[in-house]
């Protein structure tokens, strides 16, 4: 990256554009839904992905992890509704579970101000109404 498009850039920005062109950079060697996961399911400092079955979760996050440490990214803080997915993860990968993992209860991410429960698929989420209006009167 030569330069920032603003005058005083946010970190998050300038990291998540680092991490754009380092998809791009290595799309040659890679799977074309490795590089459109980064480009089109990234947000920030996350990504949600939904795919068809567990061969295709390992495959992309393999791809994926390969891919970005080109750049200097480390793929952490996985999550997934599949069990065996889980059992596979290292500790360090499993967010709040601190290696102990358990496929018999419901499991809750939040990111966002969302919560998803992994093992349902559900998402929910919290709405609070400002006490005072929002426009003059």
């Amino acid at each position: 990256m030569k330069a920032c498009p603003t005058v005083a850039p946010s970190p998050l920005f300038c990291a998540y554009l680092a991490l754009r062109r380092t998809s791009t950079d290595h799309s040659h060697a890679y799977p074309v839904m490795a590089a459109g996961v980064v480009r089109k399911k990234s947000y920030v400092d996350g990504c949600l992905v939904s795919l068809n079955s567990v061969d295709d979760a390992f495959r992309l996050v393999g791809k994926l992890s390969v891919r970005l440490q080109k750049g200097g990214f480390n793929l952490i803080k996985r999550a997934s509704n599949g069990p065996v997915v889980l059992t596979h993860m290292k500790g360090d990968e499993l967010p709040g579970i601190n290696g102990n993992i358990s496929t018999q209860t419901p499991d809750v991410r939040g990111a966002l101000g969302v919560q998803r429960d992994v093992t349902s698929g559900d998402f929910t989420f919290q709405v609070k109404m400002a006490s005072v209006p929002r426009t003059k009167t």
